[in-house]
């Protein structure tokens, strides 16, 4: 009881500092003030009942049907937020400092690619981070079939996600239209990296 009446002045009290844009920098905040140019199909409203529920019951997946269908918050911490649009596709926003958070759009599948952006703390400036700039990173018990198969790849799609450090990002490359022995080959040695934020960029 004392846990559910807590939880629920916890959830008022976002509220309250969702409309007034004040408080301390948590991701919920940032999500309640994102501009609607950002996800016109969601009203502001819908961003905060969200952040609600999820506060009041941290063990549910919060939902709430908008003009892109059913949208799921699925994550939720002072630091990182998971938002589910489809099967498909989903959202992820991270604290990287007290100044600057991470929008990861990520969409596909099987396999996935993302676009992430790095904002600052009133979404007034924004940059774009080319994931394809980090280095594909070589299994310690790689052969020379793998390396053929990454050489041989017409593309790669990358695709990235917030860990449980809101600061570290882990990047994962993904090959389509592989035969089906490279492709048996290559999921044994799924490549992937982790990068961390150091105050400007990720390396």
């Amino acid at each position: 009881m004392h846990r559910t009446i807590t939880a629920i002045l916890s959830a008022l009290s976002l509220s309250a500092s969702c409309l007034a844009g004040e408080g301390s920098l948590t991701v919920s905040e940032i999500f309640c003030n994102m501009p609607d140019s950002i996800m016109p199909y969601m009203y502001p409203s819908q961003r905060k009942e969200l952040i609600d529920i999820k506060r009041i019951e941290p063990d549910s997946i919060a939902s709430c049907n908008t003009t892109l269908g059913i949208v799921s918050l699925t994550r939720l911490s002072d630091d990182i937020l998971t938002l589910q649009l489809s099967d498909n596709s989903r959202i992820e926003i991270g604290r990287l400092d007290d100044d600057h958070f991470l929008f990861i759009t990520t969409y596909g599948a099987p396999l996935q690619e993302s676009r992430c952006t790095v904002y600052n703390k009133d979404w007034s400036d924004r940059r774009t981070l080319n994931l394809e700039e980090f280095d594909i990173p070589t299994p310690t018990d790689s052969t020379e079939t793998i390396e053929e198969i990454v050489s041989n790849a017409e593309f790669i799609l990358v695709s990235a996600t917030i860990t449980d450090n809101p600061q570290e990002l882990c990047i994962r490359y993904n090959i389509p239209l592989m035969y089906s022995d490279d492709k048996q080959t290559y999921e044994k040695h799924r490549l992937q990296r982790n990068v961390k934020w150091n105050g400007k960029t990720f390396n």
